[in-house]
């Protein structure tokens, strides 16, 4: 259905402008047709020859695109050079406007070209890569609107160009965050056609339960005595952090150590007095929480990457959100994580975050 729609679409855009553009100068679109019939067939062959590969279908056609918009950006610019000078305008306020409706849609369309040609290279595939170009499409379509509405007052014989420029940039910026090829190829760097092309789609992220009922399945306190331990190991590694009183919830664990001649042991004995909520509020139930839900959602069929992002987004809506690590792992997710929720306490070493990772792992599994 999706594809069917994204081919109508592209229809439309092949053939819309060419319809429009004869009907202004009054030419006979028989010809016009025929051409776009012909762009149109040839484009749906690329698509579908390439289709088992992993540059293939319609991102092989989004650069195909793109290579050759900047080959005609550029063909179409020569004889319009001198367009350039001020000198050949005389009213200024015009000239401003058409700099502004030029230059930055050109720019932006040559970031895109480097952009996207460094992601045919296999070491530059992933997340932090894909979010720059998905940024540069934003910005593509912010400029091309810029362009609308100048041509719109100043320039309306290019009004056509930039309604086709507009949609264009709307569509691939869709395409690259919705794309399951993009996420395969462009962000994971795995391609295996035939699992790609089954029914079950992994773009679908959503698993039979919700990720907020995989949340409470650890909020459940199944696992609170193991949440425990792991405190207690942190505060007998740490004896500095446990004077301090403050691993995440600090009112409570100041009071536990004030006039007590062993900190560490009150500490550690402290902990079974904690409440189940409390306790779940400390960065050790987060590193539980987050690898309890990513071993349930790989088990359910769900790639890394994809894992980690719907738990992004999960704990997004509840709490802080920022810059995703450029190398996507669970562990250097969790780190990220730890760092943003409980940046208040004591800092917690990677080496801790480490153990930790490995024994939940190794309790749940």
């Amino acid at each position: 259905m999706k594809k069917g729609i994204l081919i109508f679409i592209i229809t439309m855009i092949l053939v819309v402008p060419e319809m429009l553009i004869a009907a202004g100068t009054g030419q006979n679109t028989m010809p016009a047709s025929a051409r776009v019939g012909a762009a149109f067939w040839f484009t749906l062959a690329i698509v579908y020859l390439s289709r088992k590969r992993a540059i293939g279908g319609w991102l092989l056609y989004y650069y195909c695109c793109l290579y050759a918009g900047i080959f005609f950006a550029v063909i179409i610019s020569i004889p319009f050079i001198n367009n350039f000078s001020p000198s050949n305008w005389e009213d200024k306020t015009v000239y401003f406007f058409y700099l502004t409706s030029i230059i930055p849609s050109n720019v932006v369309l040559i970031l895109e070209m480097i952009f996207a040609t460094k992601l045919l290279s296999k070491k530059k595939r992933n997340l932090s890569n894909v979010n720059v170009l998905r940024f540069i499409l934003l910005t593509a379509i912010v400029f091309n609107l810029i362009s609308l509405f100048i041509d719109a007052k100043y320039f309306t014989e290019n009004i056509i160009l930039s309604v086709w420029g507009l949609i264009t940039s709307i569509i691939w910026c869709v395409y690259f965050y919705d794309s399951k090829r993009v996420r395969w190829v462009l962000v994971e760097d795995k391609w295996d056609y035939t699992e790609f092309s089954e029914k079950k789609d992994s773009n679908i992220v959503t698993p039979d339960k919700s990720l907020e009922d995989l949340s409470i399945s650890s909020a459940d306190f199944n696992n609170i005595a193991f949440i425990k331990s792991l405190v207690k190991k942190r505060i007998q590694s740490d004896p500095i952090m446990s004077t301090m009183g403050n691993i995440g919830a600090p009112s409570r664990l100041r009071s536990f150590r004030e006039g007590a001649s062993d900190p560490v042991m009150s500490m550690t004995d402290k902990i079974d007095t904690l409440s189940d909520t409390m306790l779940m509020g400390l960065p050790e139930a987060t590193i539980v929480t987050i690898v309890e839900t990513y071993l349930q959602l790989k088990r359910q069929g769900i790639s890394d990457t994809e894992s980690l992002m719907a738990i992004e987004s999960h704990r997004a809506s509840f709490s802080d959100s920022g810059i995703l690590p450029s190398k996507l792992t669970l562990s250097n997710y969790i780190k990220y994580r730890v760092g943003l929720e409980h940046s208040h306490g004591t800092p917690i070493t990677d080496e801790f975050v480490e153990t930790a990772i490995k024994e939940t792992i190794d309790t749940l599994s």
